[in-house]
């Protein structure tokens, strides 16, 4: 979102249970700077997780076909064993 769009838009209140090593990092944050707001270090680390998230969009997987001979000497059959084999 840029900051126009955020202009018009108003804050939400919730409540978020947050896992330990989060709570812990935050309260480490809170400690070393005593002028920061508990909320202001979770919205932070939410835009950074949220900036990662998207930078990091995994491209389509796709798995291009191809027709191939038997090398010679082999047989339908014997391959068939060697896979039944597997």
């Amino acid at each position: 979102m840029d900051s126009k769009t955020l202009v018009n838009r108003q804050t939400r209140r919730t409540t978020l249970t947050l896992e330990a090593d989060v709570a812990d990092y935050v309260s480490q944050k809170l400690a070393l700077n005593k002028d920061l707001k508990e909320k202001n270090v979770v919205n932070d680390l939410l835009r950074k997780g949220i900036r990662e998230d998207a930078a990091h969009e995994q491209p389509r997987f796709e798995i291009v076909g191809f027709k191939t001979k038997l090398a010679s000497g082999i047989t339908d059959r014997e391959l068939e064993k060697l896979l039944d084999e597997i």
